[in-house]
């Protein structure tokens, strides 16, 4: 697990304490079917979730699981909070909240393989989560309590820590399970007349690399093999995306590792 921390003060109505855990949305559940190395992760999740409710006196488990009937969220987290007695909000849109929103077509445009660049592992677009994250922090704040818990994907989790900072809240923690979800490098490319445009490299296990491209409005994330046929080293990838933004005509600047 992977975890960071801030000082923290005490919780209030103005500067609610978070803790951010970020996480790969297939193991949040327990299914029947699990194999050994998926139940390994599950019942690391189970922990970690468990350990951080007791060390930082979670008052409130607020999780992206977007079921659509209340009375049955089979997640871990919805689980725990039965078992710690502390209430549980799903945070997460619902369809026709997407549509109230305005980012349903976007949304669907997002989850179509034809709109998927080759070699890609998704594509996203920074205004669709813009939007679900604000909504998140308003659904978390009607409830008036904390600390809270944010259970998400780990997509989510600097992004969302930044808006919450922007509220006048302490993020207490940010938390990675699986642990080996790491982000190695990220740098900024300034171009005159344009938004600066954002990558940052990251880790999950051991086969492949992964890089978010932000890039104005549009976000997306590359995959590289890390080992095997084809597969490809830090430092190949980052001589590659520093060619694509000076052809784009961008500063190259320069890599700062990640921390």
């Amino acid at each position: 697990m992977v975890e960071t921390h801030a000082n923290s003060n005490e919780d209030g109505p103005t500067n609610r304490i978070y803790v951010i855990l970020g996480t790969c949305h297939p193991i949040q559940e327990r299914p029947k079917n699990a194999s050994p190395s998926e139940s390994s992760l599950i019942d690391g999740l189970d922990s970690t979730i468990r350990r951080l409710v007791r060390k930082y006196g979670i008052k409130l488990i607020a999780e992206e699981a977007p079921y659509h009937d209340p009375n049955y969220i089979p997640t871990l987290a919805h689980q725990i909070v039965k078992d710690e007695k502390i209430p549980y909000v799903q945070i997460d849109m619902l369809p026709h909240e997407q549509e109230a929103a305005g980012i349903a077509s976007e949304i669907r445009r997002l989850n179509d393989p034809s709109s998927m660049e080759l070699g890609n592992a998704e594509s996203r677009w920074r205004h669709v989560d813009d939007v679900r994250e604000n909504f998140w922090l308003d659904r978390i704040e009607a409830k008036k309590t904390g600390p809270v818990l944010v259970v998400c994907g780990y997509t989510h989790r600097r992004s969302l820590a930044e808006k919450i900072r922007d509220r006048g809240c302490t993020v207490a923690a940010e938390v990675f399970f699986p642990p080996d979800v790491q982000i190695l490098h990220r740098r900024t490319f300034q171009k005159p007349g344009c938004a600066d445009a954002h990558v940052c490299i990251w880790r999950r296990g051991p086969e492949a690399l992964y890089v978010d491209v932000q890039e104005g409005d549009h976000t997306r994330t590359d995959t590289w093999p890390a080992i095997g046929p084809g597969a490809v080293n830090e430092v190949e990838i980052l001589r590659r995306y520093e060619e694509e933004f000076r052809r784009k005509g961008y500063d190259p600047g320069q890599w700062g590792e990640a921390g």
